[in-house]
């Protein structure tokens, strides 16, 4: 029987919605291991797959850490979102630098900025409606994404999730076709910038669209090859 390629693609599709959950033992989040992406990498480059893709990274977080219910963040989101990353935020900067009210752009325009084949945003939440982590990347050239959106409630913190969450994110981007994943991180912030190196991010110059007007003397500037990165 011969299959036309878009027949064969519907096929992959269906197989791939259909595919088990593959099963990891909770130790693997012990040791710091991402969530297994592997099996699906070559069907990425297409990409009316990649939401099938989204959907087994949130089934696989939902299932290892069943305290807690990840989901696509959502434009609804924003009331609550948005003072959980302010309040976030404010732990980590001068006191006299508190901010009050802060509205980020790219939250704002949610859909348009994180909703699209090669980015992504979702949030973490504990008693159905309380948001207590966040995460995500955003394309920012073609098959290239920025690291957006780390952000861990305190109760969440000290339990490997975060490591768990960032390494995660990085196969995640990978696993969706794209080939560079870049981050800005506060200079005080060195427990994330440790994880950050540790997975193979390296620092860089910015130029001036990049750098957005930060005081690069305040940030490091980090970006990760995909192609070489190995779970």
């Amino acid at each position: 029987m011969f299959h036309t390629v878009s027949n064969i693609k519907a096929l992959l599709l269906a197989l791939l919605i259909a595919l088990p959950i593959f099963v990891v033992e909770n130790t693997a989040f012990a040791n710091n291991h991402a969530v297994p992406w592997s099996f699906c990498n070559a069907a990425a480059k297409d990409d009316a797959i990649a939401p099938a893709i989204k959907r087994n990274f949130l089934a696989h977080f939902n299932q290892h850490f069943s305290h807690l219910h990840f989901r696509d963040a959502t434009p609804s989101d924003l009331p609550v979102l948005q003072p959980f990353i302010n309040s976030v935020r404010n732990e980590f900067i001068a006191q006299g630098d508190k901010l009050d009210v802060v509205f980020d752009d790219d939250l704002a325009r949610l859909d348009e900025v994180f909703r699209n084949n090669e980015s992504a945003l979702f949030v973490m939440t504990q008693d159905e409606s309380k948001i207590v982590g966040s995460g995500g990347f955003a394309r920012t050239a073609p098959r290239e994404v920025e690291l957006r959106k780390i952000y861990l409630d305190p109760s969440q913190r000290g339990t490997q999730l975060g490591k768990s969450w960032v390494r995660s994110l990085i196969s995640l981007a990978k696993a969706l076709g794209n080939k560079r994943m870049w981050l800005y991180n506060h200079r005080n912030l060195t427990r994330a910038t440790d994880i950050y190196k540790k997975e193979g991010f390296k620092v860089f110059t910015p130029t001036a669209d990049i750098a957005k007007g930060l005081n690069v003397d305040d940030y490091w500037f980090m970006e990760l090859n995909l192609d070489d990165w190995v779970d």
